[in-house]
C-alpha cells in the first residue's frame, strides 16, 4: 500500500495529517488490560443515597439509646424512630412559617419542576440550518488553512467565490 505524502516548499516529503493523526492515535490507545482511569473511583465507596442511609440509621440508633437512658420505663428501638418523617415536619413547619426555599422544596417534591421553554434560535428559527452554517464556515476555514500551508494567500475574508477558486486552481483542482 503507498503512504500518503504531501510535500512541503522545500520538496521533502510530509505525512498528511490523516496519517499523523493514525500514528498519534497509535501512542495514546490504550493496550490491553490497561485502564483509562487508573485513579478513579476506589472500589468500596458508597454512594450519596446509602451514605445518607447509615446516618439517619445511626442517628436513630443514637436517639433511641438517649431516649431509652432518659425513660427506662417507655423504651424504643431504632425502628420506632422516624427520621425521615421528621424532617418532612420540620420542613413543613418552616414552608408554613414563610420559607420560600422550603415553599419551593415542597411543591417541586410534590408535583414536580415547573417545565421550562427552551427556544431553540438559528437562521429564521431553524437551529439545524445554523448547525449546518457553522459546519460549513468551519470546513472553509479549514480549507483556507490548508491553502495556506500550500503558499496560496486568500485575500478575501468574506469567503467569497472567487476566493475559493483562486485557490482550488493554485492547488491543482478545478
Amino acid at each position: 500500500m503507498k503512504k500518503a505524502v504531501a510535500k512541503t516548499k522545500a520538496g521533502k516529503e510530509q505525512a498528511t495529517l490523516s496519517e499523523k493523526r493514525r500514528k498519534a492515535g497509535e501512542r495514546t490507545q490504550f493496550k490491553p488490560g490497561q485502564s483509562g482511569n487508573p485513579a478513579g473511583r476506589p472500589k468500596g465507596l458508597l454512594d450519596f443515597k446509602t451514605r445518607l442511609g447509615f446516618a439517619i440509621t445511626r442517628y436513630a440508633e443514637e436517639f433511641a439509646a438517649q431516649h431509652n437512658t432518659k425513660h427506662p420505663k417507655k423504651q424504643i428501638t431504632p425502628d420506632d424512630v422516624d427520621i425521615m418523617g421528621d424532617i418532612f415536619v420540620q420542613l413543613i413547619n418552616k414552608a408554613r412559617n414563610g420559607d420560600l426555599k422550603a415553599i419551593d422544596s415542597l411543591l417541586d417534591r410534590t408535583y414536580g419542576k415547573a417545565t421550562q421553554p427552551v427556544e431553540l434560535g438559528g437562521i429564521q428559527g431553524n437551529p439545524l440550518a445554523e448547525a449546518q452554517r457553522k459546519q460549513a464556515m468551519a470546513e472553509v476555514e479549514a480549507w483556507e488553512r490548508q491553502w495556506e500551508t500550500l503558499g496560496v494567500k486568500s485575500g478575501n475574508k468574506k469567503h467569497g467565490s472567487d476566493t475559493v477558486d483562486k485557490g482550488a486552481k493554485a492547488a491543482g483542482r478545478k
